[in-house]
């Protein structure tokens, strides 16, 4: 970690006051009405240049009169390849949970379907069988079990996710994604 240095702050206090386009004569004197008595252009001019290191208690105020974070003045600014490398690690973050989390539940559905569900599956046959599933209910169970059916097999997986890479917009696979049960 860098530590930032009267120049690395002066030239953050620059940029702040240039972006407000106060000359040094205007942003000393609004330091002066913020109690920083001591504030002449000269002042703001060496502090610019890094030649006088503001106090602590001076750069609170000089942020506050910038309408800046204090962080923002502090900051040392990263370069261009430093961002690109932040936002890689994040992503790579996020991917390797999410490739976690996807094998997480591929696994959870497979238990699953290899497990619980088929002894279920096999439960209402059998009661469809026995003649316990009432005549005018048998056709819905029926479809409800080649429905299971369809759902159990891994291709299904493919199905939605091919679906949802087929929909139209981020809003409507978020849309997608709130709308499961």
């Amino acid at each position: 970690m860098q530590i930032p240095t009267a120049a690395h702050i002066g030239a953050s206090v620059r940029e702040y006051r240039e972006l407000r386009n106060w000359s040094m004569t205007e942003f000393s004197a609004k330091l002066r009405e913020a109690g920083l008595t001591n504030f002449h252009p000269t002042t703001v001019s060496r502090v610019e240049r890094g030649e006088r290191a503001l106090k602590i208690d001076e750069i609170y105020v000089v942020a506050q009169v910038l309408n800046a974070n204090l962080d923002d003045l502090i900051v040392i600014p990263y370069e261009e390849w430093e961002y690109a490398k932040g936002e890689v690690e994040s992503n790579l973050r996020l991917v390797t949970n999410f490739a976690q989390l996807i094998a997480y539940w591929r696994w959870r559905f497979e238990d699953l379907v290899e497990g619980e569900y088929p002894v279920q599956l096999k439960k209402l046959e059998k009661f469809i069988a026995d003649g316990l599933v009432p005549e005018d209910r048998r056709d819905e169970m029926h479809n409800l079990l080649e429905a299971a059916r369809v759902a159990a097999d891994m291709n299904r997986v493919d199905f939605w996710s091919e679906h949802l890479k087929n929909l139209e917009s981020d809003e409507e696979r978020i849309k997608f994604g709130r709308g499961l049960d």
